[in-house]
């Protein structure tokens, strides 16, 4: 027993990582990667599945992450339900006691859990993947979140005040409704999302430039359509509802 604690520790203090790996690293955990042990192993290994418009993200993430030995895998699945064919990319490593020993922070009943201890590993750069893989711009009104669904709300405090003191940033929790059932995500408003996009922008790859929003140019487009559309929207709801705008209009300025 002695001998195999020994030989774990002479593992760790051969194979280190360097800062930029430990952020993407990080990062891709609280987004869209994840750490699994098979039946029976004894170290974790690191695996990350998308669409194949990410592709160009996911071979850049290689770049830091093929520290762990790592491979591709594409493949196209048929969904009975949609008729459609879904081409995809899966990224995965060999085991490694880095991998185990984040598995051991992050993870509890095979769910990941947000801590205190996990979070404040973290910088600029971790934030920036963790926003690349599962954060959102919204194209209406300049906010931007994250996909932060999976999380409880006592874990949503532990983010809310995380971003608050780590880098400045206010973030609002916003209850919903999903598969009959409440959720939470992370909201940034308007003014702290423009401050937060401004902080990441260096970091964000081409093909997700479209989620830095009014920061990009190539955005403006999407804006002005989503305007219009918006626009477009609220003329065809008052021509529906005219007569009760102006019945509303009437009883407002008599009283």
């Amino acid at each position: 027993m002695i001998s195999n604690i020994n030989n774990q520790k002479m593992e760790l203090e051969e194979f280190k990582i360097d800062e930029d790996v430990k952020q993407v690293l990080l990062g891709s955990l609280l987004g869209d990667g994840s750490l699994k042990i098979c039946k029976g192993g004894k170290n974790a290994y690191y695996y990350e599945l998308h669409g194949l418009k990410q592709k160009e993200y996911l071979i850049w993430k290689d770049q830091f992450l093929n520290i762990f030995n790592t491979k591709f895998y594409q493949y196209s699945t048929y969904d009975k339900r949609t008729c459609k064919t879904y081409d995809s990319i899966l990224i995965w490593s060999k085991v490694n006691p880095i991998l185990t020993d984040y598995h051991k922070v992050l993870y509890k009943n095979r769910r990941k859990n947000i801590t205190k201890k996990f979070l404040n590993e973290f910088n600029v750069l971790g934030l920036a993947i963790w926003y690349m893989d599962d954060g959102y711009y919204h194209y209406g009104d300049g906010r931007c979140g994250f996909g932060t669904d999976s999380f409880n709300y006592s874990e949503h405090i532990i983010i809310k005040n995380w971003l608050k003191k780590r880098f400045g940033i206010d973030s609002q929790i916003h209850k919903r409704t999903k598969n009959n059932s409440f959720c939470y995500t992370i909201i940034l408003p308007k003014i702290q999302a423009d401050k937060f996009l401004k902080m990441i922008k260096s970091f964000v790859v081409p093909s997700l430039y479209y989620k830095l929003g009014h920061l990009n140019g190539k955005n403006y487009s999407k804006i002005k359509l989503h305007n219009d559309k918006v626009i477009e929207y609220r003329k065809l709801e008052y021509q529906r509802n005219k007569d009760k705008y102006i019945e509303h209009n009437h009883a407002y300025y008599k009283k």
